[in-house]
């Protein structure tokens, strides 16, 4: 898992092959970054 700065310059979690981008201001959710992709990602703070 790792933080990485897109060509927008925002912050993308890279986390087990996949690209994923914030969903809302927090940390909390991240969004899958392709299209045809529903993933996400939620950290509860541990």
């Amino acid at each position: 898992m790792s933080i990485v700065k897109s060509s927008k310059n925002k912050d993308q979690l890279l986390l087990s092959g996949y690209r994923y981008r914030r969903a809302n201001k927090s940390q909390i959710i991240w969004r899958c970054c392709r299209n045809d992709c529903a993933g996400r990602v939620r950290f509860d703070g541990t």
